[in-house]
């Protein structure tokens, strides 16, 4: 998986958008209220988070610290 597809409409807010959980907050509301959208939504968080961990670890690799 790349972290953020270039070009592509199959990153983190495509995701989101497509479970009711972007922009609209009357989507959002409806959907944070639902626990198995609510679930999914935070799968895809964490998930996005472990690989923003990883660009973190390499940046400070390639920085030396």
């Amino acid at each position: 998986d790349d972290l953020m597809p270039a070009g592509s409409r199959d990153g983190l807010w495509s995701q989101l958008e497509s479970l009711g959980a972007g922009m609209n907050m009357d989507e959002v509301k409806h959907t944070m209220r639902n626990k198995e959208k609510r679930a999914e939504v935070s799968a895809i968080l964490r998930e996005y988070a472990v690989r923003l961990d990883q660009v973190v670890a390499w940046m400070t690799k390639a920085r030396g610290m």
